[in-house]
């Protein structure tokens, strides 16, 4: 296979169109500065980028310090959370905290042990045989503190691509969390606070086989290498169903991405009404008296 633009060996497709190394770093970085550009993505200077060292995070900080300093608009500040995963997390903070010392880019780290007074680890030590799903504990207490610590910044970045997007609506769907689905998209919030940063995804349309390529041909020094609790996540199965429909229709993750944005504002408007509280504990902003994040701190101590 050649590169469409030079007749070289192409390396991989990206949007259908084979290329080699140079055309298709050119052909991807072009596609998601245009993107974040036209639908108003990164509106300002102050901008974090919410960053793990794999290959989607270290990529999109990448991309957006480049489109920022096309535009004048300096450097991001790369967030990192660390969830205290002995063997995973450890490295890919060595990985990105690499990256950013050679490109000169601000790392801010932020710990679960610090902030919650446990680690992923110790929290699945104690609870792990009653949790059907370690994601569901973790993912609330990033996205708390994701929030809580970019609210000096006009927006974050995050690195959700096109697999990830598309598994997300039929997780919705499946479980009929309607309220979820209607706050997806490429950029979030239904719901408004002084308190809530607002998060886009500058890699909505790219598929993660794209972003691989990317990675590899950009030479970052990162791992690969999953989160060893994640294989209990309901998203495996969905990620698995979405690869099979894939492989028999190439537009089959892109065409249900374009189906739910076609219905989301109408979706949006059965939530628009939900009323917005402080958790009474943390004073953080909050759809109950009590806060996830905080129930989830809670019952860590009443073990």
């Amino acid at each position: 296979m050649k590169c469409s633009i030079c007749n070289e060996k192409a390396v991989g497709s990206f949007q259908e169109k084979p290329y080699c190394s140079e055309h298709f770093k050119e052909a991807l970085e072009s596609f998601v500065f245009s993107f974040i550009k036209e639908k108003k993505l990164i509106p300002s200077s102050k901008v974090c980028v919410a960053v793990s060292g794999g290959k989607d995070s270290t990529s999109l900080l990448n991309i957006v310090s480049k489109y920022m300093q096309n535009q004048g608009l300096g450097k991001p500040t790369a967030l990192c959370i660390n969830e205290g995963i002995e063997g995973y997390r450890d490295k890919t903070i060595k990985d990105i905290a690499e990256f950013c010392n050679k490109n000169d880019i601000d790392l801010k780290l932020v710990s679960f042990k610090d902030e919650f007074g446990f680690t992923m680890d110790e929290y699945l030590e104690r609870e792990g045989e009653h949790l059907s799903s370690p994601c569901s504990v973790c993912g609330v207490l990033r996205r708390y503190l994701l929030n809580k610590h970019a609210r000096d910044f006009d927006v974050v970045c995050t690195g959700h691509n096109m697999d990830d997007e598309a598994q997300s609506v039929i997780m919705n769907l499946l479980n009929d969390n309607m309220g979820l689905l209607a706050r997806q998209g490429y950029f979030s919030g239904l719901l408004h606070s002084d308190k809530f940063t607002k998060r886009v995804k500058p890699f909505y349309f790219v598929k993660e086989k794209e972003i691989m390529i990317y990675s590899l041909i950009s030479k970052f020094n990162i791992s690969f290498n999953a989160c060893p609790y994640a294989k209990a996540d309901f998203r495996n199965p969905v990620r698995v169903f979405l690869n099979e429909k894939e492989s028999e229709d190439k537009n089959a993750k892109k065409n249900v991405l374009e189906f739910y944005l076609s219905i989301k504002d109408r979706l949006a408007q059965q939530f628009l009404n939900e009323s917005l509280q402080e958790c009474q504990i943390c004073h953080e902003p909050s759809s109950k008296r009590i806060c996830e994040a905080c129930r989830i701190r809670e019952k860590w101590t009443s073990f």
